[in-house]
Parts: C-alpha cells; sequence; structure tokens
C-alpha cells in the first residue's frame, strides 16, 4: 500500500480511534526496519477493516464525519456514525430553520422518525411550523 493510501486511512480512523491514528502513522514513517513498517501498515489496515467497512464488498468510507462543534444545536436529529462507531449526537441550530427544510431519503431511511424528532423540537419551544408531505 503507498504511503498517502496509509496516511488517509489513518485520518478516517481518527475520528473512531482518536489520537492513536496520528500515533499509528508516526510510527509507520518513522520505522526503524522494513519489518517494522510492515507490522504498523498490516495494524492500520486491521483497525481500518475493523472500523471503516461491514464487509469486504464494500465501498470504503469517502466522507469525514462533521465536528462535534458543527454537530451541536438545539434540534436533535439523532446519532452520527462512522463506519459502524457512533461517535455523538447530531443537532440542527435555530439559524438552519430560516427557509425551508427538506427531508428526503429512500424507503424506511428514517424521514418519519427525524420529522418527529424536529417537530416535537419546535413545538417544545413554541416555533411555529408547517409540514407538507
Amino acid at each position: 500500500m503507498l504511503d498517502h493510501e496509509l496516511k488517509t486511512l489513518c485520518r478516517k480512523l481518527k475520528p473512531v480511534i482518536g489520537s492513536q491514528a496520528d500515533t499509528l502513522w508516526l510510527a509507520y514513517v518513522t520505522s526503524d526496519t522494513p519489518q517494522s513498517k510492515r507490522d504498523t501498515e498490516v495494524l492500520i489496515q486491521m483497525l481500518a477493516a475493523r472500523f471503516l467497512t461491514q464487509s469486504v464488498s464494500e465501498e470504503p468510507i469517502l466522507l469525514p464525519p462533521p465536528s462535534k462543534t458543527a454537530a451541536a444545536g438545539e434540534f436533535l436529529l439523532g446519532t452520527v456514525v462512522y463506519g459502524q462507531t457512533p461517535l455523538f449526537p447530531l443537532y440542527l441550530r435555530r439559524e438552519n430553520f430560516i427557509k425551508h427544510i427538506g427531508i428526503f431519503s429512500i424507503t424506511g431511511g428514517g424521514k418519519t422518525n427525524v420529522t418527529q424528532l424536529l417537530v416535537l423540537g419546535l413545538l417544545n419551544r413554541n416555533i411555529p411550523f408547517l409540514v407538507v408531505d
């Protein structure tokens, strides 16, 4: 595997394993022997397989999750899940409601649940709304 590919895997692992991803990358690039470099590469690939994919045929995760700060707000939507690891709650902020909100997904994708959460949050704060289905 090429160095830049391993570095990309470490970046994708960071939201899940934290600073251990930095430690792994540093161990890889500062390895004294080809064998220790290969051992670190294998460990990075194993962690990526464990945390970033669900099956061997699945495409790798392409987008990083939002930061905890970016996911903060007052209207709960659900939980940010990265790979198979739940990270933190995802909220909308009041300023996200300035115009319109559309909720789109496939059948069974959770549109009704998200709508219920939003409507309950709006009701609890006495904010007027209109739902068109």
